[in-house]
């Protein structure tokens, strides 16, 4: 699901499972947040305005130690066309860490990138969505 990145602090996080996956989706204003939950994992898409570039990253939280795959895909588009950088590969998670998958930093503003991490543990697939700050994790 592409979704335009709504503000200039956005983050993007993501966490997979084996079991059920739930979402909870918030958008719109730097303070607003988004997480993907399941099973003690939680992921999102962070978003950081560094003046005259963006920092876009995926971020995943666990509970539980697990491993899978992801993939994250930013898509800027402006006057001049569009450009689309790709990351994924694997990835673990120790009980109780943070790890950022994937990161890239571009000039412009937050306003014009959209961007999707999807994660895949145990084939179960995971979208995760924005996030005003990791701590939202």
């Amino acid at each position: 699901m592409k979704r335009k990145l709504p503000t200039a602090a956005l983050v993007i996080l993501a966490a997979g499972s084996a079991t059920a996956f739930g979402a909870f989706v918030g958008q719109g204003e730097a303070h607003e947040t988004a997480r993907a939950a399941a099973e003690g994992l939680r992921c999102a898409v962070v978003t950081r305005d560094l003046g005259d570039t963006v920092q876009i990253s995926g971020k995943v939280t666990a509970e539980r130690d697990v491993a899978g795959t992801y993939a994250l895909s930013i898509r800027q588009t402006s006057g001049g066309g569009q450009a689309v950088i790709e990351q994924g590969g694997e990835f673990t998670v120790a009980a109780g860490r943070t790890v950022t998958l994937g990161e890239a930093t571009m000039g412009g503003t937050a306003q014009s990138y959209t961007a999707d991490l999807e994660l895949t543990v145990d084939g179960q697939r995971l979208r995760c969505r924005p996030a005003a700050d990791s701590k939202d994790l």
